[in-house]
């Protein structure tokens, strides 16, 4: 009986350590087997038999189902590599356009324009191959190709067709168990909000904007603070921003920028450039919805940025602030600033912000000039 005890404890401990090895989760069908021998020693062979046989057919599926996975695996991982190797001989392409075309700028080249279209279409090609090999797949990398091949579509100027690559998108990586409030499905969210603005699908465009801005704060009140996060929840808040404002919903474009302003510090990863910007157009909507000394104080703020920069955008924002002036009745301020929008605007070479610069300083001289003709008036 000792003997029959020790055979059955063996096979017990052999058959639970092996599935548990293999993953299986089996090791509770095999204590239920070793108790019921325990209580039935008469039925040992037959039962031991049973047992062997089960744990038999279990070691030759598994073994067959790991030789599945692995080949998966496998099919996998060559995949992704195709896939890089794709992306990194199309952006080769993409570069090689960006030098024809600069050349052609310089040269005014016929010649180079020609290699700019047939170096984009290079890409085209490659990131198209790209997506076939990754059909009826989510690999890592393809996001990037349907990104890369949305952008060359929005710089042909087919905004269309960069749509429906980004609902493409995200359509694949729905597909992939990824949920809705994942930041990669958010940030392709955004885009396509982006463009179907330009496309002039306002709907669309703010539905998409206020769904981005609604799944990162829920995230992050919900203690997801890190940079990624926060980051594509600034940018929600940003350019819904600058759609409100495009709409002239000034107060609620404001009410977007001061919450991403706000939010900047807390990351690490975000530069000063951003803040600037963001301050600039908190600027704006404040001047739009009448808060000058707010138009200000956010302006100033963010030409004491730039400065540190040494940004090319510095002359837009002292006509900015010279505009203000303007509104106030300060005329010497509003002089001053503009001209010194006007002379950094020169050295900068930008002659739209030159001509808001002219224009801005006529506009001073004009109202002075009215001035003084009615003074006498007045007197007498």
């Amino acid at each position: 009986m000792a003997t029959y005890f020790k055979c059955i404890w063996q096979i017990k401990s052999k058959f639970v350590t092996y599935t548990k090895s293999l993953g299986l989760g089996l090791g509770k069908t095999c204590k239920k087997k070793y108790y019921f021998l325990l209580r039935n020693p008469t039925s040992f062979p037959k039962t031991v038999y049973v047992s062997f046989s089960f744990f038999s057919w279990a070691v030759v599926n598994v073994s067959a189902d790991y030789k599945k996975d692995l080949q998966d695996q496998e099919n996998e991982w060559r995949k992704e590599r195709i896939v890089s190797q794709y992306i990194s001989l199309a952006e080769v392409a993409i570069k090689d356009s960006i030098l024809c075309k600069c050349v052609r700028n310089l040269y005014e080249s016929d010649e180079g324009c020609v290699l700019v279209e047939g170096d984009m279409d290079k890409a085209v090609n490659l990131l198209g191959k790209a997506l076939k090999v990754s059909e009826n797949t989510c690999i890592i990398g393809i996001t990037c190709v349907y990104d890369m091949l949305a952008t060359i579509a929005f710089k042909k100027g087919n905004v269309s067709e960069a749509s429906q690559l980004l609902e493409e998108a995200i359509a694949k990586l729905s597909e992939s168990n990824n949920k809705e409030d994942k930041n990669m499905l958010v940030n392709f969210s955004l885009k396509l909000a982006r463009l179907y603005e330009s496309d002039g699908k306002f709907d669309l465009a703010e539905l998409g904007f206020r769904n981005c801005v609604a799944i990162q704060k829920n995230k992050y009140l919900k203690g997801a603070h890190d940079d990624e996060t926060t980051t594509l929840w600034i940018n929600s808040l940003f350019w819904y921003g600058k759609f409100l404002a495009q709409s002239k919903r000034y107060q609620e474009a404001k009410q977007c920028f001061e919450s991403a302003y706000v939010l900047i510090p807390h990351v690490k990863s975000i530069g000063n450039e951003q803040a600037m910007v963001t301050l600039y157009n908190l600027g704006e909507m404040s001047f739009a919805t009448g808060d000058n000394e707010g138009a200000l104080k956010h302006l100033l703020n963010a030409v004491i940025i730039g400065k540190s920069l040494k940004s090319p955008d510095l002359p837009i924002y002292y006509n900015k602030i010279g505009l203000v002036y303007l509104y106030r009745g300060i005329h010497n301020e509003a002089k001053r600033w503009c001209t010194n929008g006007l002379e950094a605007s020169a050295r900068h070479h930008n002659k739209s912000v030159k001509k808001e610069s002219e224009d801005c300083l006529k506009e001073i001289e004009r109202l002075r000039t009215s001035k003084t003709k009615k003074q006498p008036s007045s007197t007498s």
